[in-house]
């Protein structure tokens, strides 16, 4: 077992995984749809046989692989924190060194691409509780993302300072999906205005 898979809770885990090509094919899908049911009507209102009714399956096809509603929510939670971490990182070493604003545009670029696929489920992912262990929590990922940050680029911030800042970054890039919707990191508008009390935030921050 893979150590990622040690991390989530039997309950959640898929009940088998798929061998042949047409099935790997099916949970795909079915991830898929689910990403869209989640982005499209949140996580509470989400149910099983919509998402099968999405898929081109029957729900008694997707309970072979996937025990509940959750258990497909701990499946993208998963998968889109990695991709998180990855694109994000790679995003953040393009600009290391670089000016606030630079650093502050690639986080942007990153949410607002990712946010678009579909349109919404980032955010949704973001703010669902996570029933994953720590390490697959989208919100502690990017909190450790900042910390790691402001220990390079402002070093002489106390350990208590940079957690504080971290959480006021962290709330302010909240504004990216609280207005207009989970849209709101496509909003040119929404994004102007987070940007600007991102820049200003972290640039009082950063040791020149």
């Amino acid at each position: 077992m893979a150590a990622s898979e040690r991390t989530v809770p039997p309950q959640l885990r898929p009940r088998r995984e798929p061998k042949q090509a047409r099935s790997r094919r099916m949970v795909a899908r079915i991830l898929a749809a689910a990403a869209e049911e989640f982005a499209a009507v949140g996580t509470e209102r989400a149910t099983t046989n919509h998402i099968a009714a999405r898929a081109g399956v029957s729900p008694g096809s997707l309970y072979q692989f996937f025990p509940g509603k959750a258990a497909l929510l701990a499946a993208l939670q998963l998968e889109w924190t990695e991709r998180l971490r990855v694109e994000l990182g790679a995003a953040l070493r393009r600009v290391e060194g670089a000016s606030a604003g630079e650093m502050v545009d690639a986080v942007l670029d990153t949410h607002a691409r990712l946010n678009a696929e579909p349109l919404g489920l980032l955010a949704v992912l973001v703010f669902s509780r996570s029933q994953v262990p720590g390490s697959l929590d989208l919100r502690r990922f990017m909190a450790q993302q900042l910390e790691e940050l402001l220990a390079v680029r402002a070093p002489s911030l106390s350990a208590e300072r940079r957690y504080a800042a971290v959480n006021v970054m962290i709330h302010l890039a909240n504004g990216l999906y609280f207005l207009r919707n989970t849209s709101g990191a496509a909003d040119p508008v929404v994004r102007g205005e987070v940007r600007v009390a991102l820049v200003a935030y972290l640039d009082s921050l950063l040791e020149h």
